[in-house]
């Protein structure tokens, strides 16, 4: 499956379980779960976020961010899964796009009506690569 269906059907099945969390995430927890990926931010995400964790992500894992858009909840994957290309995608009554950030891959899914490329380039300014 591409990073695009994948992350589309994982936003689906969880969304039952993480609808009504709210952790309350820090930018601390955040670059925690973004080590395996070599990658940190290096400002404050801009985002409320309501959810954090590590997941599966088709034959790898991820760092799954749930976090509020202007529309609506926002999903983020971080995937050690490197993409060539920015693509854009929609399915399902959700729109997204996939986001190459060096090896790794960034994938936002929000709701139809989300500006997904606008919060990827916000975010995306924000990723720098850590040493190993």
């Amino acid at each position: 499956a591409s990073l695009a269906d994948t992350a589309i059907e994982h936003v689906i099945a969880e969304k039952p379980f993480v609808e009504h969390l709210d952790e309350q995430v820090n930018t601390r927890q955040i670059n925690a779960k973004m080590a395996p990926f070599t990658h940190q931010l290096n400002e404050p995400f801009p985002y409320h976020v309501y959810y954090l964790n590590h997941c599966g992500f088709g034959e790898e894992n991820a760092l799954h961010l749930v976090f509020q858009g202007e529309h609506g909840k926002v999903t983020l994957f971080m995937t050690n899964i490197p993409s060539s290309h920015v693509e854009d995608f929609q399915k399902a009554g959700m729109e997204g796009i996939v986001e190459p950030v060096g090896n790794a891959s960034l994938v936002i899914v929000g709701e139809k009506g989300e500006n997904v490329t606008n919060i990827a380039d916000s975010i995306k300014k924000l990723i720098k690569p850590v040493a190993i």
